[in-house]
């Protein structure tokens, strides 16, 4: 309740780590749940929020409509953003077709081990998405991250922890100087428009909104 939320289930396609989290305390509940096929009624929750798995989903399209289904206000993603329109790619195509670097693979187009596709999304994909359901909103904001070996145990004054900031605000100054691009999209998928107050406040920490016209051959309810 501190932050707002009331309630929350966790779901996992399997039990293992849910159930440890469970036996320490961090979750009061939680589902086994397939993502392509969530058990639950239209609506039963007012958001559904994943973060860094959707592109672990070998389906993720299926995945998504399903958690639009299941909700009732929107569905917030915190995802790998698209990096082919990313300054930094687009210099390298250029100095390849003239001859300055040697072709070599990018990483817009990566697979895991087991073989899944790793799925970016971006926001043009998602505003489709919405489109194709005749949602009326959706709002976008970047998001940079870095990881170093360890640094889940260690405390915020280490200085393990002092290099994975360092490495935040620098790709952070990047992206503001338009020579990078974020490395995650936190976007969100709204069955309902925001309160315009609940959306100055958002626009004032970055956030995008993205008005989506209705579909006009739907008759409203």
């Amino acid at each position: 309740m501190a932050r707002g939320v009331a309630d929350v289930l966790a779901t996992d396609i399997d039990e293992h780590l849910l159930k440890a989290a469970r036996e320490k305390g961090i979750l009061k509940d939680y589902r086994v749940e397939n993502a392509e096929r969530l058990s639950f009624e239209d609506g039963s929750f007012d958001y559904v929020f994943c973060k860094e798995a959707l592109h672990h989903f070998p389906r993720p399209a299926v995945a998504l409509y399903e958690m639009v289904r299941v909700s009732r206000k929107g569905v917030v993603l915190i995802e790998p953003n698209d990096r082919a329109g990313s300054p930094r790619r687009l210099l390298g195509v250029l100095l390849r077709r003239l001859g300055g670097r040697p072709k070599r693979h990018m990483d817009v187009n990566s697979y895991e081990e087991d073989g899944n596709y790793i799925f970016s999304i971006s926001p043009r994909e998602i505003e489709k998405v919405a489109l194709a359901i005749d949602m009326p909103q959706v709002a976008f904001k970047g998001l940079n991250d870095y990881y170093e070996p360890g640094v889940e145990f260690e405390p915020m004054a280490s200085a393990c922890a002092r290099k994975v900031l360092r490495k935040v605000r620098y790709r952070d100054f990047q992206c503001r100087l338009g020579l990078e691009s974020h490395q995650l999209l936190m976007a969100v998928i709204l069955h309902q428009a925001v309160p315009q107050a609940s959306r100055l406040k958002m626009e004032a920490s970055g956030w995008k909104f993205v008005d989506l016209p209705r579909n006009p051959f739907i008759k409203a309810e």
